[in-house]
């Protein structure tokens, strides 16, 4: 199995049980032929948090809507923007 891998170009191979040194070994050479990182200058860096900060994204989801009363509590919104307790005294 290792050599058909290798022939298959498969760069290492390890074998289960797996074994905490060799294991090691392998990540060592792996991540010590991985070149440096480029060095971000500090300007650049907060140029894109405050680009990102200042777009006003957010990961809600369309329809994760609320409104706040300003009494700590929320009131979930219909992806119409219409309160739950508005959907319900229509119906």
């Amino acid at each position: 199995d290792v050599q058909k891998a290798l022939e298959a170009g498969i760069q290492g191979y390890l074998l289960k049980p797996i074994n905490g040194e060799v294991l090691q070994e392998r990540l060592g050479e792996i991540l010590s032929a991985l070149p440096e990182p480029a060095e971000e200058k500090p300007e650049e860096a907060s140029t894109a948090s405050t680009n990102a900060e200042s777009s006003g994204s957010d990961d809600s989801e369309p329809g994760d809507e609320t409104s706040d009363p300003g009494d700590g509590s929320e009131t979930p919104k219909t992806t119409d923007g219409e309160s739950e307790a508005e959907v319900k005294e229509a119906a």
